[in-house]
């Protein structure tokens, strides 16, 4: 546990001559939701909303160094968060004051919000006051096709320590609508409404056969991405979560399942945590996951790991 720990908390010093978009790193799926509460909304939206649990300086704690940035502004103009049609009801100011506050603590660090799908009237704009305002570093993205890991950290570098940088739609990815938990709708009707147990259900952590069905389409996804990307210049997500969608919410909840749920029965992490250390994935920058507080630290630490092998 201790050499875990410290390989997760040295310096990137290792990997500091490597381009930004080169550089790997747990990116934290929207992770917003990790400031959601369960009374906050009905209980069916809460779990198939949240995909991660803990505020944005425990999912830094985890492992993340990218945070999937979601603002809203909503009708009373406040500058909040979202995932989806979901407001989280969160300031983005607090939130990002966790951030600088876990990096005050941990001066070395480097933490990327990548922020997407700005919502609400001069949403980008509200943001970027507000980073002004609080004396964060917002980096545009063709500044980004020669900057190295090393350049990055210091030209951002916060009077409180750490080094914060955030960029507006910067990253690319190649999403999959049909790398779920679930089969087919039509497939899973009627079984679902039988009440089968777990371990016959047709997902990602049931029957043995769709079981692996599942998996052999998420690891030949990823592949087939971490090969395409990254493209220089541009930042890539390598996304290892299961996608929802309405078929995924009517079946998962169906089995009283989650977003988070389907993540921890299918041990998703876990499997893809091994998968780095067999050597998949050619080409990784920012591997994004739901639940980052499971496997997120060990993730992390393989993937520093590539950085030091390849040196």
């Amino acid at each position: 546990m201790m050499l875990l720990v410290s390989v997760v908390a040295a310096s990137l010093s290792a990997g500091e001559d490597l381009l930004i978009w080169q550089y790997p790193m747990v990116m934290a799926h929207d992770a917003a939701t990790g400031y959601l509460k369960e009374d906050d909304i009905n209980k069916p939206v809460y779990e198939w909303t949240i995909t991660q649990v803990g505020k944005f300086d425990e999912l830094l704690e985890c492992g993340a160094r990218s945070l999937d940035l979601r603002p809203a502004v909503n009708e009373k103009g406040d500058l909040i968060m979202h995932h989806g049609a979901v407001l989280v009801h969160t300031a983005l100011s607090t939130a990002i004051k966790d951030i600088i506050n876990w990096l005050s603590a941990n001066p070395t660090e480097f933490v990327l919000p990548v922020v997407a799908d700005c919502t609400g009237a001069n949403c980008e704009q509200s943001v970027t006051a507000l980073m002004e305002q609080m004396h964060v570093p917002v980096v545009g993205c063709s500044s980004l096709t020669n900057m190295t890991m090393g350049q990055a950290k210091n030209m951002t570098k916060l009077s409180t320590g750490g080094s914060l940088m955030v960029v507006f739609d910067c990253s690319a990815n190649d999403y999959d609508p049909k790398i779920g938990c679930y089969p087919p709708y039509e497939r899973s009707h009627s079984q679902a409404a039988r009440g089968t147990a777990d371990e016959e259900v047709l997902s990602c952590y049931g029957d043995a056969i769709y079981n692996q069905t599942a998996f052999n389409a998420m690891w030949k996804y990823m592949n087939r991405t971490s090969v395409q990307f990254p493209k220089p210049g541009s930042l890539s997500q390598l996304q290892c979560l299961w996608q929802e969608g309405v078929n995924t919410i009517a079946l998962g909840d169906l089995y009283g399942s989650s977003l988070i749920k389907d993540e921890t029965r299918s041990e998703l992490n876990l499997k893809a945590l091994q998968k780095l250390q067999d050597g998949w994935f050619k080409n990784v920058n920012l591997f994004e996951i739901n639940n980052v507080c499971d496997q997120g630290k060990a993730i992390a630490a393989e993937l520093l790991q590539r950085v030091n092998n390849a040196r």
